[in-house]
């Protein structure tokens, strides 16, 4: 199975893949899919999405659950 890479697409693919997201594990060379994700813009261009330093995270100390 392995992982996959996600692509969703604002370029005209036809209708078939018109709100999908489509799964891959062709886009980066040398690695079989990193679980990323992709988005083509509606001139085609392939932008890798960084969702990195989105999220922050807190120590919970005991007592605080």
């Amino acid at each position: 199975m392995g992982m996959m890479d996600f692509v969703r697409s604002s370029y005209d693919l036809g209708e078939q893949f018109t709100n999908t997201r489509c799964q891959t594990k062709d886009i980066e060379e040398g690695y079989d899919g990193t679980m990323s994700q992709f988005w083509i813009s509606p001139d085609g261009q392939l932008y890798l999405i960084d969702y990195s330093h989105t999220a922050d995270f807190v120590e919970l100390k005991e007592g605080d659950e």
